[in-house]
């Protein structure tokens, strides 16, 4: 058995499904997430295992059950993996997930890691050496017996694995072989444009009114530009389309990975900010945007970092929505 530790889209396309295409595991399993659960299901004939416990141990409901949760880690553990032994293990993320990453250290002692880290230029955060910081430390040490940096994500501390944890041999690998489904070049057949939406977009707002006032007026240019030539997405995680975007015609099933339609020859590709915009920048030949100036952020650092990324990779940012209007030609 092949075990895969597996939390995000961008880690699915870029490497995981090209890995088991290359590979053809006989007998994989991937740990995930609910929301890729669909994806995961359609490409692939893994089982499926969604574990029930926060894999970041903690949030914002539960920022109070450390100890309960780290308790019923222990418990959740031996119900999953108790027999694993003398198997592969897959890990292809170093963030968040701190629950995984003490599964994965136990799992180390019978079984072979092998690491499939993003390219360090994705993910490149500052590390926290605040009071916060050391707490958290001293909490994942105690509490599951893994050790952990923690740096900064949109002003919040989180943990990232140190490799030193457990042993794992790190691969580097980055293939994207993965081809637009079949029944989605219908679909398609015709649009220019992909608007992209994110996940909840209320903890980057000052004003979340005034961010759905900026996304109608956005809608508006769409439906007077390109009429029935667009395409609305939300995220896999998080479906929550914006203002009138959210009555749109034009929405696709957010289970489909964005990644993998990117594969049609669009002509604009709009977004708040997210990895995809980076990817359809590389990858297609469409005018990548992102409306990241166009309304007021909480963490102004956070957007700077975005910021930075996108002028590193050439999307472009209008600042005002006529800027929008001449980009959108």
């Amino acid at each position: 058995m092949t075990i895969f530790f597996i939390n995000a889209p961008i880690q699915a396309l870029r490497r995981a499904l090209p890995l088991i295409k290359e590979k053809k595991f006989k007998d994989l399993t991937i740990i995930t997430t609910k929301d890729l659960v669909p994806f995961f299901k359609k490409y692939t004939d893994a089982k499926i295992i969604v574990p029930k416990l926060n894999r970041n141990l903690i949030d914002k409901h539960t920022k109070y059950k450390v100890i309960t949760n780290a308790i019923k880690s222990k418990f959740e553990y031996r119900k999953l993996f108790k027999d694993v032994e003398n198997e592969d293990i897959y890990l292809f993320f170093t963030f968040w997930a701190i629950v995984h990453f003490s599964y994965i250290k136990k799992l180390s002692k019978k079984n072979k890691v092998y690491l499939y880290p993003e390219d360090k230029t994705i993910y490149s955060f500052k590390e926290n050496k605040t009071l916060t910081a050391k707490a958290m430390k001293l909490t994942a040490r105690m509490l599951l017996g893994i050790k952990i940096k923690v740096v900064n994500c949109q002003s919040m501390p989180i943990c990232e694995l140190d490799r030193t944890a457990f042993p794992m041999e790190v691969v580097h690998y980055n293939k994207f072989e993965v081809e637009l489904p079949g029944d989605y070049e219908k679909l398609l057949k015709g649009k220019d444009v992909f608007f992209a939406g994110s996940a909840d977009m209320s903890l980057e707002t000052k004003n979340i009114n005034k961010f759905i006032k900026m996304t109608d007026d956005v809608a508006d240019i769409l439906e007077n530009k390109f009429k029935d030539r667009y395409v609305v997405k939300g995220h896999p995680r998080d479906d929550t389309i914006y203002g009138k975007l959210n009555n749109s015609k034009h929405k696709i099933d957010r289970y489909i990975l964005a990644e993998m339609l990117m594969e049609h020859p669009w002509k604009y590709v709009i977004g708040y900010y997210s990895e995809l915009l980076t990817s359809a920048k590389l990858r297609t030949d469409a005018k990548v945007i992102s409306l990241i100036y166009l309304w007021e952020w909480k963490d102004l650092e956070y957007q700077k970092y975005w910021i930075d990324r996108f002028k590193k990779e050439g999307v472009l940012m209008p600042k005002t929505k006529t800027e929008l209007k001449k980009v959108l030609v």
